[in-house]
């Protein structure tokens, strides 16, 4: 565990968890349910505004993780603010998962579900939470 409080593996995974999730679908449907649902265009959430602004938000929160290796943002380098910008994202994406919710309930019948990308994002937003409360900064011990 003492690795995870002085580095800043927690804070990267989690971001780029988040990142990637984006481009993941957040609805699973069978194709043959898939066919006929010509509604939905997309179901990522990075073809939507929203998922764009989750977008810059989680690399925001990775320019803070770095911000005592760039010189410009040497007041940023406090690794707590990083919460601002994760907890933005995170009502973000509570709130569309909500939106969604109405959409799961009348499709579970058709084998309608939350997609892999809902999974991916849950995991780096949990990671990304945690991270500010365990990094201690990069100490070495003698």
């Amino acid at each position: 565990m003492g690795i995870l409080r002085e580095k800043r593996y927690l804070g990267i995974v989690g971001n780029a968890l988040i990142l990637i999730g984006l481009f993941l679908p957040i609805i699973a449907m069978p194709d043959s349910v898939a066919k006929y649902a010509s509604a939905v265009t997309s179901n990522t959430l990075i073809s939507s505004g929203t998922g764009i602004v989750i977008a810059i938000l989680t690399v925001i929160s990775l320019v803070i993780i770095f911000a005592d290796k760039i010189s410009a943002l040497s007041k940023f380098d406090n690794q707590k603010l990083t919460l601002v910008p994760t907890i933005i994202s995170a009502l973000i994406i509570i709130m569309n998962i909500v939106n969604a919710s109405s959409i799961m309930a009348f499709g579970a019948a058709f084998g309608i579900s939350y997609g892999i990308g809902v999974w991916v994002i849950a995991i780096g937003l949990v990671l990304a939470v945690v991270y500010p409360f365990l990094y201690k900064g990069n100490s070495t011990q003698a």
